[in-house]
């Protein structure tokens, strides 16, 4: 998709999760229908995922997408996330995506993946450690 001479639109018009938001994020356009659910369970099991540059959507219920951020996903990996968004603007997309892999291989290594998966299956708050 990074590679394509020609704009990749997206055209969401149903909710989108995990992976599937991913691959909506390396589109060049995205238009959302009034409605619809962005989510991902990255950060909420104590891994992460890859920034693009680039925006968001033209439309998005943001506040909702705010809040579970907010009260379910690890700080430590939305930090990383963070940073990973800011240093990706000072470097080329091999480098930017190479650094996001070590990062991503690290966390399925830390105790907030393992506490992730448990408040997933348990059904219950999370109680991450940031470690």
């Amino acid at each position: 998709m990074l590679r394509a001479r020609k704009p990749i639109f997206a055209a969401i018009n149903g909710p989108i999760a995990g992976i599937g938001l991913c691959v909506v994020m390396f589109c060049d356009f995205r238009y959302m229908a009034e409605g619809q659910k962005l989510t991902t369970a990255f950060a909420e099991r104590g891994i992460l995922w890859r920034l693009p540059r680039w925006g968001w959507c033209r439309r998005c219920r943001w506040k909702a997408f705010a809040r579970n951020t907010t009260e379910n996903a690890a700080p430590r990996s939305i930090g990383i996330i963070k940073r990973q968004g800011c240093d990706s603007l000072f470097q080329d997309l091999d480098t930017a995506w190479r650094r996001a892999e070590e990062e991503m291989q690290r966390s399925f290594a830390g105790e907030d993946f393992r506490a992730g998966v448990a408040h997933f299956i348990d059904k219950r708050p999370p109680a991450f450690t940031g470690r």
